[in-house]
């Protein structure tokens, strides 16, 4: 059964927005029962979601996905107490409600918390299937059933809301993670649908910008490409960073126009290098693709309109994607991809190693290049693990004949490192920041090669 109560009216209009879960009536009435009770000890209500389980349903099939539902439904049930109440909701959902935590709010928050990331290890644990190792991670949002200063929750309907607000925070977040539910988050679900109609102006006022950061030769500092990255200018200022407004862009949509004028807008680039002598025909310029803007049906009508106005060969266009595209119809994606590498359009796989997927993808994905994720550069000095990591990310995408870019160089340490493991190009501070197109072109036209050295200072 779905209970049905009208959506609050302060939502995110695109990710916030909480459907009714199918919860029990049983479960339900136990919770408003206590939500209405004259308990002193505080509560909670845990909404478990495992992270990808589309994918993995997609990818391994729905016998794999039914068996690793049943994992997770018998080890959160081993896990209960008395005080506890499981149902599934929502297929790849579970709600936990646990009754008399603590006496105080804060002894609360912290059991709550500590069975939450308990039930969370323990869901990823690897699972083996006749497929292989699986590992399953799973997003928990918690909502406290307290009567502290602002008086006790109302409703089992809010609490939930509540937990699922947490939950879609701990996914924003990264996934693979414990969130519990506080005022702030709502504040940022209203900052981000005051974000949101500025954005919707800025597509209108054509606001955004493109800088283009280069991509250098290991080998002898040579530039061999670059990448195109969006920024939002306002009043001559660059208005927030792009971790900020492209995934609202992409989940209200806009994405989709906004990424075809990125498209045109590199192709015109490239052009007006081609011209001056600066760039050649063997050199790359890579283009973001979201994951709605490469479902899009006008993708590649648009992409082939593009190259054709601006006599652009397709093999000068890289397109990055990252791993969060293989989150859906994983058939779907390659045979897309296919079809616009069959026009001569080359794929990246960009922050590679930062999402959920395997090494295994490098194989089954039609790409050439693959770019290992800054933060793994970051901590090359570090941390031996990251360090193995990046050598095995090489070694197998050597393998396969795929190119490696490394992003995020900003040391002559990794650049050693890089060149001691083959690496073929890098981009990061240590070569240039993103720059506007006309300090790039300024660049190409003094300077041959880049330093490959660490910037003074």
């Amino acid at each position: 059964s779905t209970p049905q109560e009208p959506a609050p009216s302060q939502t995110d209009a695109h990710d916030e927005v909480i459907a009714s879960l199918p919860i029990g009536h049983t479960l339900l009435g136990n919770i408003n029962r206590y939500l209405e009770g004259s308990s002193s000890h505080c509560g909670a209500l845990l909404l478990i979601d495992l992270d990808h389980f589309n994918s993995i349903n997609e990818s391994l099939g729905k016998h794999i996905g039914a068996q690793i539902l049943d994992r997770a439904r018998e080890t959160i049930a081993n896990m209960l107490g008395a005080n506890m109440q499981m149902d599934q909701v929502a297929g790849d959902a579970f709600l936990l409600f646990i009754q008399d935590l603590a006496i105080s709010e804060s002894d609360a928050e912290q059991r709550a918390t500590a069975i939450a990331n308990e039930i969370r290890c323990t869901i990823s644990r690897p699972f083996f299937t006749e497929n292989g190792e699986v590992i399953v991670t799973a997003s928990v949002g918690i909502s406290l059933l307290a009567k502290g200063a602002e008086g006790p929750v109302p409703s089992a309907y809010q609490a939930i809301q509540q937990a699922e607000s947490a939950m879609f925070e701990a996914k924003r977040r990264g996934r693979d993670a414990v969130m519990l539910f506080d005022t702030q988050i709502t504040r940022r679900a209203q900052q981000r649908i005051s974000l949101q109609s500025s954005l919707r102006k800025a597509v209108v006022n054509q606001e955004f910008d493109l800088y283009l950061q280069p991509q250098v030769s290991i080998h002898d500092g040579s530039v061999v490409g670059g990448e195109v990255l969006l920024r939002w200018i306002h009043s001559g200022q660059a208005m927030h960073t792009p971790a900020d407004f492209i995934p609202i862009l992409e989940a209200s949509g806009m994405i989709v126009d906004v990424g075809l004028w990125v498209i045109r807008t590199s192709c015109e680039y490239l052009r007006n290098m081609l011209d001056r002598g600066i760039w050649t025909p063997d050199m790359q310029l890579g283009v973001n693709i979201s994951p709605k803007q490469f479902h899009d049906p006008g993708l590649i009508t648009g992409l082939e309109h593009s190259l054709k106005s601006y006599d652009i060969s397709p093999d000068m266009i890289t397109l990055e994607v990252t791993e969060n595209l293989l989150i859906d119809d994983f058939e779907s994606v390659v045979d897309k991809m296919k079809k616009i590498r069959d026009m001569g359009t080359r794929f990246a796989i960009d922050d590679f190693g930062s999402g959920y997927s395997s090494m295994i993808y490098l194989k089954r994905l039609p790409l050439d290049i693959v770019k290992i994720d800054r933060e793994f550069i970051a901590n090359l000095n570090s941390d031996k693990d990251t360090l193995g990591l990046v050598e095995a990310i090489m070694m197998v995408s050597r393998h396969y004949g795929l190119d490696v870019v490394a992003e995020g160089v900003e040391s002559a340490s990794q650049l050693e490192f890089l060149t001691q493991q083959g690496c073929e190009a890098g981009q990061g501070y240590l070569f240039g920041k993103p720059m506007p197109a006309a300090e790039l072109t300024k660049l190409l036209q003094n300077q041959v090669t880049m330093p490959l050295e660490a910037p003074a200072g």
